[in-house]
């Protein structure tokens, strides 16, 4: 059965982007790989997000098929290197938990600011 998970993650251009993208596209459970995309990913095309703007922080973006989203936080917050976590947000969206809306993570994951409204 599926059971889809939306997830964005959000940190500043200060950390490094490359090194960071590189340890989150690192994560593996169970033997499988998840691999976020950057929105500033060379093979997008320009702004393709709207506006005539670059984002200013970094944005990953990846739905996946039945996420391990408690191991996932996990692994964010304490095998990550960052340089300022808490300025690190994270969006998650899944259809395990029913959520009609996004929870809300700030801390490198470690903080819930919002819960997510239910169907």
């Amino acid at each position: 059965m599926s059971v889809v998970t939306s997830i964005i993650i959000i940190f500043p251009y200060s950390e490094s982007e490359t090194e960071r993208i590189a340890e989150i596209n690192n994560y593996r459970f169970e033997n499988k790989t998840y691999e976020f995309n950057w929105i500033d990913n060379e093979g997008l095309s320009y702004n393709y997000y709207s506006g005539n703007k670059n984002f200013n922080s970094v944005v990953l973006m990846a739905s996946f098929n039945n996420f391990p989203t408690d191991d996932f936080l996990v692994f964010i917050a304490t095998k990550i290197k960052w340089d300022e976590p808490e300025y690190v947000q994270i969006l998650i969206n899944s259809e395990a938990s029913n959520d009609r809306t996004f929870r809300i993570y700030s801390n490198a994951g470690a903080t819930c600011l919002q819960e997510s409204r239910k169907w």
